[in-house]
């Protein structure tokens, strides 16, 4: 919020001065600082999305876990056979795809998804619903089994 204020008094000083005809510039250092708030400022707002993407999966599990009672078993899914890419494949026996259905083995060692940067997971008497998030510089994924088998990808 200080950086914002900062921000926004920098330029409206700018805009007066230009009005004025006169140029200000800004030094090295300030021009360091405000660099390291922005980073700061940057890295405070990675974290929240983290967090939130987390409790995110968190409650569409307990949703999961919800439906799966009302429909007393393994969750279906209604999504199509799309594959899934995140990463390159630059090896033609490996596919980078996950795809519904998959089991957590198989997106483990056939794609190129790799081990989740965060696992969530909850217990009932119809077995194991899992969460695992991957976080991406495109933005994070979540992969969701019941009882080991692929049911949601969610981007």
């Amino acid at each position: 919020m200080i950086l914002k204020i900062v921000i926004s008094s920098l330029l409206a000083l700018s805009a007066a001065n230009a009005v004025a005809g006169n140029t200000t510039y800004l030094s090295a250092a300030e021009l360091k600082i405000l660099n390291a708030e922005l980073d700061a400022e940057v890295q405070a707002l990675k974290e929240e999305y983290r967090v939130l993407a987390n409790e995110g999966a968190k409650l569409n599990l307990k949703s999961f876990q919800k439906q799966r009672k009302e429909k007393k078993g393994v969750l279906g899914s209604n999504e199509s056979e799309e594959i899934y890419r995140i990463g390159n494949s630059f090896d033609s026996n490996i596919d980078v795809g996950a795809k519904i259905g998959m089991t957590t083995d198989q997106v483990l060692s056939k794609t190129y998804w790799g081990k989740p940067d965060h696992t969530h997971e909850v217990m009932d008497e119809y077995g194991k619903l899992e969460s695992w998030i991957y976080e991406h510089d495109r933005g994070s994924y979540s992969l969701y089994f019941d009882n080991g088998k692929l049911i949601r990808i969610f981007k």
